[in-house]
């Protein structure tokens, strides 16, 4: 912005990132432990490869008897200084709590949880979400028993998403695990409000994928952006990140999504 005082011309920041290019990733990490321990120290040296600077996180433990530690916390610690996380606990788990979460290295303005309604005997779930000063971005989990389930959710999701940034006159985000393939009835609903961004790749189970239920969406009219590029993290990215003995499989059934895109 450019301002006159007393017939001197000022430059002065406005906080405006045109044209920022920013990647976002989303990654169901079965609790950290689907073959090892603890997977947590390869998911950070994955994340860091890709380079992504905000990540969602599905099937996320917290202080409950099957790991003891916020293990949310501990991948935003083990990430490194600057990195904030926002955890959206869905349920009481063995003594602690279960979920999913948002770890990301933007400045976070805005943080909640919007809780997911228990449909047909299934599980409830939850989004978690953060507004950064370029963007939204929400993380969610629906539930994997019916698709009932998954449409209340979806509904509930995007209305309190709407209700909270819709006029906000930034993107705002939604990813994760929505457990239906392209062309259900789920992604069709999500498909009234959303946009799809990242290509329908087989995401899942990641030794020998064959179906495709993850994905990064942005609510339309809350913005513009440019894809640069999208899909799921490469066989490459996961030997230059872990080395050539660790398989995508060891780490998580889920192969992780990212997007990159300009502002």
């Amino acid at each position: 912005m450019i301002c006159l005082f007393a017939g001197v011309v000022f430059l002065v920041s406005c906080g405006c990132n045109k044209d920022k290019v920013v990647k976002i990733m989303t990654y169901n990490v079965g609790a950290f432990a689907k073959e090892i321990d603890d997977s947590t120290p390869l998911i950070v040296k994955l994340i860091e490869t890709i380079g992504a600077e905000t990540v969602g996180l599905n099937e996320v433990d917290s202080c409950n008897r099957r790991h003891m530690v916020d293990q949310l916390a501990v991948l935003a610690s083990q990430l490194g200084k600057g990195w904030d996380h926002q955890y959206g606990r869905a349920m009481a788990y063995k003594g602690g709590a279960y979920g999913n979460g948002v770890v990301t290295k933007a400045k976070v303005q805005r943080r909640g949880v919007i809780a997911l309604p228990r449909v047909d005997g299934g599980e409830p779930r939850s989004a978690a979400y953060v507004e950064t000063p370029d963007y939204v971005f929400a993380e969610l989990h629906l539930d994997h028993k019916s698709d009932n389930a998954r449409l209340e959710q979806m509904r509930v999701v995007t209305a309190e998403l709407k209700k909270l940034f819709q006029g906000a006159g930034k993107p705002v985000f939604l990813a994760g695990d929505f457990n239906a393939i392209p062309g259900n009835t789920v992604i069709q609903e999500a498909g009234k409000d959303w946009e799809i961004l990242t290509p329908p790749s087989l995401s899942f189970p990641s030794d020998k994928p064959r179906i495709c239920i993850d994905y990064i969406m942005m609510l339309k009219g809350s913005g513009h952006v440019e894809v640069i590029s999208a899909g799921l993290c490469t066989a490459d990215q996961f030997s230059a990140a872990l080395g050539p003995d660790i398989a995508p499989h060891v780490l998580s059934d889920h192969l992780p999504l990212y997007l990159e895109v300009r502002l």
